[in-house]
C-alpha cells in the first residue's frame, strides 16, 4: 500500500511562483497608475489650450467684429481737422 502526501506548503517552488505572480501584479498596477497619470496630464494640457483659445477669441480682438465702413470723401474736398 502506498500513501501520497499533498505538497508541502513551504515548498520553495510554490513560493517562487507566488513571488513571480506578486511581481507581475505589482508591475501591472504600476502601469495602470502611469496610464492614469498620463491621461490626467493630457487632459490638463487640453483644458489649458482650450482656455487660452477662448481667452484669445474673447479678449484678443483688436478690431470690432463688424467694422463700420468709412465714407468716401469727394475728390475735390479735403478733410480739415483744425
Amino acid at each position: 500500500m502506498t500513501v501520497t502526501a499533498p505538497p508541502r506548503p513551504n515548498d520553495p517552488i510554490e513560493f517562487q511562483e507566488l513571488a513571480r505572480k506578486a511581481d507581475a501584479d505589482a508591475l501591472i498596477e504600476e502601469a495602470r497608475q502611469r496610464g492614469r497619470r498620463r491621461r490626467r496630464i493630457y487632459g490638463a494640457v487640453v483644458a489649458v489650450v482650450a482656455l487660452v483659445g477662448v481667452a484669445i477669441t474673447v479678449f484678443g480682438r483688436t478690431t470690432p467684429a463688424h467694422p463700420v465702413p468709412v465714407r468716401a470723401q469727394p475728390s475735390g474736398t479735403t478733410c480739415a481737422s483744425s
